[in-house]
């Protein structure tokens, strides 16, 4: 029995052996589908989360050291330290989007000033 179901041409198999012979079910795919939306959305969140606390950190000096706390002081270090540990692509594209949508702002901005 056992060399039945392992042998190559046995055509009495109970289950799909490749990919064109199965059948998904489309509320699972929907599902997926959803799930992989939900999942961009959340990148592209943590890519402006990201790209916002690169910008601070990268402005951050000696000046600043003396009027943030010790508490605020590690907590930079940290941030800076994780960045820093992430794929260098990874930070450049979250640096682009936030540096894009500080252009808009900063454009809006001064649209408002001029009316």
């Amino acid at each position: 029995m056992l060399r039945d179901i392992m042998h190559p041409v046995n055509t009495k198999h109970r289950y799909p052996r490749t990919m064109a012979e199965q059948t998904i079910d489309p509320r699972e795919i929907a599902s997926l589908k959803d799930e992989i939306e939900m999942l961009m959305q959340d990148r592209q969140r943590l890519l402006t989360v990201l790209g916002a606390a690169t910008v601070l950190v990268s402005e951050f000096d000696e000046n600043f050291a003396d009027i943030l706390s010790d508490y605020q002081t590690m907590a930079a270090a940290l941030l800076a330290d994780t960045i820093g540990t992430l794929p260098e692509e990874t930070v450049r594209e979250a640096l682009q989007l936030v540096q894009a949508q500080l252009a808009d702002e900063t454009d809006g901005e001064q649209e408002g000033r001029s009316h």
